[in-house]
């Protein structure tokens, strides 16, 4: 009885470790989605593109930047048009 607790008590902690890591790998993949797009629309930026958009919709850290990003970029582009023509040129 003993022994088959002691095993029991083994496949749950193996169950528990697999759920673990896939959890972790689900998640992971999620984040680097994410900031792979934030990288992706900050360099589009960074290029003058200004009609790219930041990826919205997280309530963390990283939304918090990309709202933040996407301020900056709405200013620019609100400065830009400001700018005579010849000024929008260099």
């Amino acid at each position: 009885m003993q022994q088959q607790l002691l095993f029991s008590g083994k496949i749950i902690t193996l169950i528990a470790i697999a759920l673990g890591v896939i959890v972790l790998l689900v998640l992971s993949k999620r984040l680097a989605s994410y900031i792979l797009q934030l990288t992706h629309a900050t360099t589009e930026i960074s290029r003058g593109n200004i009609a790219v958009e930041m990826p919205a919709g997280r309530k963390d850290e990283l939304g918090d930047l990309a709202k933040a990003i996407e301020l900056i970029r709405k200013s620019l582009k609100i400065m830009l048009k400001r700018l005579p023509a010849n000024e929008n040129m260099r």
